[in-house]
């Protein structure tokens, strides 16, 4: 989920042929109004070098990722975000790191559309709130050429 920005639900549904390791993408289905696949890019060669290790444990190919309950992923995500964070994070919140992280380095906010599966703008508004350092650096980048 750090990696891809998926939703729990979305994570849970994953089978080891929606992963590719060659292209270095993942794909991602969703259902609420309508159906759509999603291709996830994830330039991570850590990502992929823990993927590969892990396929290897199961048993057959077309076969569940994850064979536990949303309740115990949620609480897999509240263990190791005590654990590693020292706070219990919610696994949505994983999905707004990802998300924030993207748009800070990218300043890209159709990218960041695009990666979380969105049709709409109007749930990324969350997202424009930019940190006062963003701000700073915004500014101070605009103005340089003044000097």
């Amino acid at each position: 989920m750090v990696f891809t920005g998926c939703r729990l639900g979305e994570a849970l549904k994953l089978t080891t042929n929606d992963l590719n390791p060659k292209l270095g993408s993942s794909e991602s289905s969703r259902r609420r109004r309508r159906e759509y696949v999603r291709v996830i890019p994830i330039p991570s060669e850590l990502f992929w070098r823990i993927v590969r290790n892990y396929l290897k444990t199961l048993p057959f190919h077309n076969t569940k990722l994850f064979n536990i309950s949303n309740r115990q992923a949620r609480n897999i995500v509240y263990t190791f975000s005590k654990r590693y964070l020292g706070e219990r994070l919610r696994s949505h919140a994983l999905r707004h790191s990802y998300a924030t992280f993207i748009l800070k380095k990218t300043r890209d906010l159709e990218a960041v559309r695009r990666l979380l599966g969105h049709a709409d703008y109007k749930w990324l508004k969350c997202y424009l709130d930019y940190t006062q350092e963003d701000l700073e650096d915004i500014l101070a980048e605009a103005f340089s050429t003044l000097s």
